[in-house]
């Protein structure tokens, strides 16, 4: 399911997308099939974030941000000391910038509910800006604090009535969720992955 998620979003980029449109299309991801798609699970802080141009591909540039987990839902074992640090593509060095739409954009301690998949290099944010859970004050009147997707550059792709891929400007954004349903919910989704069984044909 991870590798499926991955490379359907890249090929819907390169099949759908108009040639002149600084694009990225991706299949829209419900909370559920990213809980489980997703290698990596957790409720953390970016600790540093650093731009330098990939190894082995010249002129390609990443951005390295380094995450402390508070909380590890899922893939605790890709953690060391509580720390992880993920490459992503895109970022600006030496005046040069590589613009990945949809990419979100990460700054020291932004605090965050984040979904990982596994690459061949790596990993990636599942679903693009759709696995980032930016965690922000509580609204005015209230005292919990709440999560928020951010918007993106990336088109979204949904799966029709007769199974058909519709293509739309932009997905609906989780904004101003209660942090602790939130997680809850996200625990719950994992759980529930762990328990099932596979049933015999």
């Amino acid at each position: 399911m991870t590798r499926w998620i991955s490379t359907l979003s890249l090929l819907l980029s390169i099949l759908v997308m108009p040639p002149s449109a600084d694009a990225t299309v991706v299949l829209e991801v419900g909370l559920e099939e990213m809980s489980h798609a997703s290698a990596l699970v957790f409720h953390g802080v970016v600790e540093d974030v650093r731009v330098v141009e990939a190894v082995g591909r010249k002129g390609a540039i990443q951005t390295e941000v380094q995450f402390r987990a508070y909380e590890v839902i899922k893939g605790a074992s890709h953690f060391q000391q509580s720390l992880l640090m993920v490459s992503l593509l895109g970022g600006t060095l030496h005046g040069q910038t590589l613009h990945v739409a949809g990419m979100p954009t990460f700054v020291k301690g932004m605090e965050a509910v984040v979904f990982l998949e596994t690459t061949s290099t790596g990993f990636a944010l599942t679903g693009l800006h759709q696995g980032l859970f930016v965690i922000e004050d509580a609204p005015q009147g209230e005292v919990e604090r709440v999560v928020s997707q951010r918007p993106s550059g990336a088109a979204i792709a949904r799966h029709g009535p007769s199974g058909q891929f519709i293509l739309g400007a932009s997905a609906p954004l989780t904004r101003h969720h209660p942090l602790n349903a939130f997680l809850e919910e996200v625990r719950h989704h994992v759980a529930k992955q762990h328990t099932q069984r596979p049933t015999r044909p």
